[in-house]
Formats: C-alpha cells, sequence, structure tokens
C-alpha cells in the first residue's frame, strides 16, 4: 500500500493509567459477502449506533501501480453486528444533468458526509458541495450544502479539495490548491468553517516560493480555528554546499484576526525529515519528526518544535539521539556485522528511513508516536530488445517504532516492535499494521509468521510474505511503561481470507473493524479487545 498524506497522521486522545488490566481478545468473522472487483476501502469506517459503515470507492482499472478512479461513483456497506452485510448502494450524484466528482467521505459526529465538486465552465468555478447519507436507505439526502466556490484557469490546474478536522471538532478546514504554472508563486486557497459547516473564514495566500520549488505536507486547524500549514521548499543549488540539506521545512500560520507568521524549522548540520504538525488544547503548536545527521535517508534521533501561539516566538526545540545499543537492537547478523565495520572506519550509522503513523496525545500533555520503517524497490527485466519489457516491485514493511514524549518533548523511552513484511507486486496489501488504544495500553495488529510469535524472536525474524504456510494474525500491546508483549490472535487457516491491516480501522474505544479479502472473496470482521 502506498501512503498518502492523509494517511500519515491519526490524532487521538488517550488517557494513560497506572492500573494494568487483564486483556482478552475476542476475533469475529462475519459471512463471505463476495467480492467486487474494482472497489477499493477507504478510511471512511465508523459506527452508528450498533451497525458499521464502510465507504468504498470505484476504479476502472489499473495502469501500473497508478489506479484508474472513477471519480463519478461510490458505493457505501451497512453491517450489522454478527458482520454481515446488510445493505450496499452504489450511488452517483448528479446536479443539473452534470455529475458530481466524489473525492472522499468522512465520517463526523457521527454522520457520514461525502465532499464532492463540479465545474462551472462559463464562470470557470469549481463547487465544492457537502452530502450527507441516509443510515437507514444509504442514500444521498437530497439537500446539499455548497461549502466553497473557487475559481480556476484551466481545468488542468484544478486540484482536489483537502480537509483537516481540529482536535476538538469545533472547526473544518477545506484546503484547494490553485495551480499555476511551475514558475509562479504557490497558491492556495483555504476555507475554515465550524462544526454546523458554517463558514467562519476564508483566505487565498500567495507564498514567496514558486510552485515547482514548493510542496505542501500538511495542514492543519487548531481549535480557534487558525490555519497552519507545514510545506517544503527546495533550495536552489547556490543556497547549500555540499554536505548540507537541499531542502527547508517552513511553518506559515495564518489567524482569523489577520495575523501571519512564517518560522523556518533548520538545524545546523541535521537533516529533518517527515515532519509532522499537532495542535495543544491552549492554541500552541507542535512540530514533530525525525532527524538524521549525514542524509535524510538515516534516521538518528527525533526532533521536537514548540510555537506558542499568542506570543508568535518558539519555546522548546528538543533533539533526542538514539544510542548506538539501540540502533543495533533486533539486526539481522548481517545487518549488525555491517554497523560494526561502519562504526570501526569513523562511518556515521543510524536506522533505515522510518515513516510516522500515527500521533497520540496523553492526558499530561506529551505525545507518542508511532512509526514504520519502509522502502521499495523495482526490477526492470529486459529479456531480449524485442521483448516486452517488465517491472516488478517488491515492497518492505519493517519494525515498528514507538516513542513516548514529555510535554517538552524530552523522550521518556523508544522501542522497537521487530517485524519483517515483504510484497511483490501487491503494493504491499497485507502488509503493514493497524493501531487501537484502550484505557492502558496500545495494540498494534499485523500479519506475521507463526514461529516469530511463538519463538519470541528479537533477531533473525522471519520475512512475512502472505504465500508463506503458517501466516498469523498477531497483536502486539505496549503498556505505559514501554513493556511489549506479542501475541497470537488467529491464524489464516482460521479465516478464509487474508487480514488487510492497513485498512483496519478501530471505531469505538473496544472494537476494531477487519477487513480481509483473497481476490476471490472479502468478508468483514471484528476484534474486541476487553
Amino acid at each position: 500500500m502506498k501512503y498518502s498524506i492523509q494517511t500519515l497522521l491519526l490524532l487521538l486522545s488517550v488517557f494513560w493509567v497506572q492500573e494494568v488490566f487483564p486483556q482478552f481478545y475476542n476475533v469475529q468473522w462475519g459471512a463471505d459477502y463476495g467480492y467486487f472487483r474494482r472497489t477499493t476501502i477507504l478510511d471512511a469506517k465508523g459506527k452508528i449506533g450498533s451497525k458499521y459503515y464502510v465507504y468504498q470507492r470505484e476504479y476502472d482499472g489499473m495502469a501500473g501501480d497508478i489506479i484508474q478512479w472513477r471519480v463519478d461513483e461510490g458505493s457505501i456497506m451497512r453491517l450489522d453486528e454478527d458482520m454481515k452485510v446488510e445493505d450496499r448502494n452504489t450511488f452517483k450524484i448528479e446536479i443539473n444533468k452534470q455529475k458530481l466528482a466524489i473525492h472522499f467521505g468522512f465520517f463526523f459526529k457521527d454522520k457520514l458526509h461525502l465532499i464532492t465538486s463540479y465545474l462551472d465552465g462559463k464562470a470557470h468555478l469549481q463547487h465544492v458541495l457537502l452530502h450527507t447519507v441516509d443510515p437507514n436507505s444509504l442514500k444521498i439526502n437530497p439537500d446539499n450544502r455548497k461549502l466553497c466556490s473557487t475559481p480556476f484557469r484551466t481545468r488542468l490546474s484544478i486540484s482536489q479539495p483537502q480537509v483537516s478536522i481540529s482536535q476538538d471538532s469545533s472547526h473544518f478546514l477545506i484546503l484547494l490548491n490553485i495551480l499555476e504554472k511551475g514558475k509562479d508563486p504557490e497558491k492556495f486557497h483555504f476555507y475554515v468553517f465550524d462544526s454546523n459547516f458554517e463558514q467562519v473564514w476564508n483566505k487565498e495566500v500567495s507564498l514567496p516560493f514558486r510552485r515547482n520549488e514548493f510542496t505542501i505536507k500538511e495542514h492543519i486547524v487548531d481549535n480557534q480555528g487558525n490555519v497552519h500549514i507545514l510545506g517544503k521548499r527546495r533550495k536552489e543549488r547556490k543556497e547549500f554546499e555540499k554536505g548540507q540539506a537541499n531542502y527547508v521545512y517552513y511553518i506559515e500560520t495564518y489567524s482569523k484576526d489577520g495575523g501571519e507568521s512564517e518560522y523556518e524549522l533548520a538545524v545546523e548540520d541535521k537533516f529533518l525529515s517527515d515532519l509532522h504538525l499537532v495542535t495543544k488544547p491552549e492554541g500552541n503548536l507542535v512540530c514533530m519528526g525525525f532527524y538524521g545527521d549525514h542524509d535524510p535517508y538515516y534516521v538518528n534521533g527525533t526532533y521536537y518544535f514548540k510555537l506558542d501561539a499568542k506570543c508568535r516566538k518558539i519555546e522548546k526545540v528538543n533533539l533526542f539521539e538514539f544510542k548506538k545499543d539501540f540502533l543495533m537492537k533486533g539486526l539481522e547478523p548481517i545487518q549488525r556485522r555491517q554497523m560494526e565495520a561502519r562504526l570501526r572506519s569513523g562511518v556515521h550509522i543510524g536506522l533505515g528511513l522510518y515513516r510516522m503513523k500515527e500521533i497520540i496525545r496523553k492526558a499530561d500533555g506529551g505525545f507518542i508516536f508511532t512509526a514504520e520503517q519502509y522502502f521499495c524497490g523495482s526490477l526492470s527485466n529486459y529479456p531480449n530488445p524485442k521483448a516486452i519489457t517488465s517491472l516488478s516491485g517488491t515492497y518492505y514493511f519493517n519494525t515498528i517504532l514507538v516513542v513516548n514524549m514529555g510535554i517538552d518533548g524530552e523522550v521518556e523511552w523508544a522501542i522497537k516492535i521487530p517485524k519483517h513484511q515483504r510484497s511483490l507486486n501487491d503494493d504491499g496489501r497485507y502488509a503493514s499494521f493497524a493501531t487501537m488504544l484502550t484505557k492502558d495500553k496500545i495494540y498494534f495488529i499485523y500479519n506475521d509468521v507463526a514461529k516469530n510469535i511463538e519463538e519470541q524472536r528479537i533477531e533473525n525474524i522471519t520475512n512475512f510474505r502472505i504465500v508463506y504456510r503458517n501466516v498469523i494474525l498477531a497483536v502486539a500491546s505496549v503498556d505505559i511503561h514501554g513493556n511489549v508483549k506479542r501475541e497470537k490472535l488467529i491464524s489464516n487457516d482460521e479465516m478464509p481470507t487474508n487480514c488487510r491491516p492497513a485498512i483496519c480501522r478501530q471505531v469505538s474505544p473496544s472494537e476494531m473493524l477487519l477487513y480481509g479479502d483473497n481476490g476471490k472473496r472479502a468478508q468483514f470482521g471484528r476484534l474486541i479487545i476487553k
């Protein structure tokens, strides 16, 4: 599975307590509902009352690794408590005989909403609309709300709306890039709404950077309705020397009272990577991620940046370096020998590139974030000059990293959860993991090989591939002190399909909605932890 920025940051609140509760796992799978080809499950999964709802997207086919979406069609399924599909509705939305582009669905205030748009060619406007879904009939309610209208120059300059919801669900943000030529300034227009989707304020922004050198990495809205943009600018050759970062991160903040601020995130002789934003309830802004000592593709520690939003000044910058023992922990023997040889030669070592998956709020104001080591490779095969070239891709989803930060970014503990997953030409379909939070633990659900769990291996981990025998669905629990316990949930022999953890989601304090398929059949399930 390729990651998108929409799936990189999950903001949840967890109230850590000192008691340790006994844990009980119950995995329940529903009936096989068939396999709808050319559909994919997206992030809109939730529970309303005793029913479960899932939003699907339709697509026409694949062009290599690129999905050719059918932007005008989607479907919604409703599941009962036995995880059986009660109803499924495939729909298209039209206004004045014009088909609307369906961008995505999301749950907000126990309702399933859809964001759509259509073009007014005469006025050169892109209209963005909000729809709600009737939970009983699964049909789109006839009443829709026009959220915003943004001018466009040509059809090639149209962008997909991007959405962010504040931590307390009091504000809702829509951002639209204004796509111009590569040498033109980076432009975007954002709209901020309250919890009833009434527009509070909006602003069109033109940054002093060319579009082909600046990328918006993340956008969030805080509880007060202020907007924060995290961007990455590629430096020109004359701006950096050999061995220095050829990029720089910026935070652009915009408040509804008209205030604007810009902050450059840089640490001398360090390479920042995979930064993400999160707001605190009082309005302060936190940015966290990783840094490398010699290049951005290796991780040597964590980076923490805290900004006082009222005074518009930097309160705290904190770097935490991973020690040698932590870097070496869990490595394969050949990797350990390579690391030791690099150290003897005076070459710096680091963890392979990690990508942040979730940021979890703690009751004391600190954070816990999780990350996963991910990389991919491709191999082109040229049998002879006249033969068709074949391209194969291998995807690696390895160790899970969990870092517990205090209120000022001090790292209280950091742990690794060993996991080696490899997939070939399937975009990591059955790889990665799902996260679930309870009162006293964080749970990671992922596919693994049985002997890795049975023997509690830390090193010499057997690579998981879905074609192997003795494949299981495993769970790793982490308590408030950083202690890890890995267990078997269920073996694939007990399931008619293969679980896809990356698209499983927690839907209640004790429930996770599971999904599995095998190309011929598909089914939903749920995991209950007590």
